[in-house]
């Protein structure tokens, strides 16, 4: 009995299929053993504080709502970190670089501070990892971000709006220290607003946070068109019906038309712009002094053509006043 281990343990090491240890010779085994570890902690350093790098961010500006300001953008963050746990020895190892699933090691986890609502999910589902450990690894934002944009001048709008993006961190220093590299940005026309420019700024104070500074402008064609060039010609049109006759009442039917489509434009500029302000859009004032002429010329016609009716703006209290004016109005001179 006991020379039967010894023997057990030289057949076990030289019949095949039942070595006592195995030599990992692939990338996918390699990768295999690195998942195994259950790397999902955040790498732990003496610091408390983990460097990544924004080595590229793709920023595409996505729907404007002009309405509530607010708009919202699609983000495509590539991340480089580097995981000392992730890391393999060349020489026993010769692989330069692995794939693994994103959803089995820890990966950083995006913020943007000013955002209504943010979602992120991998926009590819494997990473990529090098010998010395170097983590590459691309995330999805879709964020709604809040911006007071200036619209004191609509429809000629041109203004800034920042989206800060941050990594988790504490007052002690701990958490993810981010480096911005490359800010590219993607297409530009979305319905009436434009993005003009996609920069890289840093704010004044001391917590070395960055944010993406997104340009935007209204492209002003289609509210010229809609909303501006409509209320002058209705006012043209206004001055026009001084040529309408009184009698019959055409120009007072006119006028309470032209009064009621400018309430319809109005209600349409009212239902676009965001509710009054800080820095009210100088069109609201325009619509505001455009209505209050309609109305007046309304009444001022209603009155002449009383005048020319009666010879009276008093209203008659019989009918054998209204018939004995009539009667005056009609003898010859």
């Amino acid at each position: 009995m006991q020379l039967l281990g010894p023997f057990l343990i030289l057949v076990a090491w030289e019949v095949p299929g039942i070595r006592a240890e195995t030599t990992c010779v692939t990338q996918r085994c390699l990768a295999n053993n690195l998942v195994s570890s259950y790397v999902i902690t955040m790498p732990q350093s003496q610091s408390c504080n983990l460097p990544v790098n924004l080595s590229m961010i793709d920023y595409q500006t996505t729907y404007v709502d002009t309405k509530l300001m607010q708009f919202s953008s699609l983000l495509t963050v590539t991340m480089i970190w580097r995981d000392p746990n992730l890391a393999w020895n060349k020489s026993e190892y010769d692989f330069d670089v692995i794939v693994l699933p994103a959803s089995q090691i820890w990966t950083p986890q995006l913020t943007v501070k000013n955002a209504v609502t943010a979602t992120s999910e991998p926009a590819y589902p494997d990473v990529m990892v090098s010998s010395d450990g170097d983590v590459e690894y691309a995330v999805l934002m879709a964020i709604t971000v809040s911006c007071n944009i200036n619209l004191f001048t609509y429809p000629f709008v041109t203004d800034s709006c920042p989206v800060a993006i941050n990594g988790w961190n504490d007052t002690r220093g701990c958490g993810l220290s981010l480096e911005y590299g490359t800010v590219q940005w993607i297409g530009g026309n979305n319905g009436d607003w434009e993005t003009k420019s996609v920069t890289l700024q840093g704010t004044d104070n001391h917590d070395n946070r960055n944010y993406l500074n997104v340009t935007v402008s209204i492209r002003p064609f289609s509210p010229f068109v809609t909303l501006v060039m409509p209320s002058i010609l209705i006012m043209l049109a206004d001055l026009a019906s001084a040529a309408l006759p009184f009698e019959g009442g055409e120009r007072n039917t006119y006028k309470v038309t032209l009064v009621l489509s400018f309430i319809m434009f109005l209600n349409a500029l009212t239902q676009g712009l965001p509710d009054d302000g800080p820095c009210s859009p100088v069109i609201r004032y325009h619509y505001c002094l455009c209505l209050v002429v309609l109305v007046v010329s309304l009444l001022v016609s209603l009155v002449l053509s009383r005048l020319d009716a009666d010879g009276s703006i008093l209203p008659c209290k019989s009918l054998r006043c209204s018939e004995g004016t009539r009667n005056e109005k009609k003898k010859p001179g």
